[in-house]
């Protein structure tokens, strides 16, 4: 379905629960071969089988819509990434929050004395 999709011209997108879990099988997509994939019914598996001619090239197309350059993984990978910049920012964000609030505060009367304290400026 994702090779015939990808023929169609429709954009793919793949859901990945976590980057452990995407290395964790990125090897086993590496070594995807259709010939040993089954569908939950069998009369499917020998059905799609016989619609592919070339398995070995639907194999390399299949690996190249996965891992090439532009592929799901990569977007997987720079998906992650965004998630930890933002956790990052996020983070900083907290942190400076959690310092402005440990701070005493100051009432204006409190600005204005430390100001002509300090000058009148």
């Amino acid at each position: 379905e994702i090779h015939r999709a990808q023929l169609m011209g429709m954009p793919q997108r793949m859901s990945i629960y976590s980057e452990a879990n995407l290395r964790e099988h990125e090897g086993w997509l590496q070594h995807l071969k259709v010939e040993t994939m089954s569908a939950s019914n069998p009369s499917d598996t020998e059905l799609i089988l016989s619609k592919i001619d070339d398995k070995q090239q639907f194999n390399e197309e299949l690996r190249s819509l996965i891992f090439d350059e532009n592929g799901l993984i990569q977007a997987c990978h720079e998906g992650f990434d965004k998630v930890a910049m933002l956790g990052a920012i996020a983070q900083r964000g907290a942190t400076r929050v959690v310092r402005h609030r440990s701070q005493p505060t100051q009432t204006p009367r409190d600005e204005r004395s430390e100001r002509s304290r300090n000058g009148g400026s």
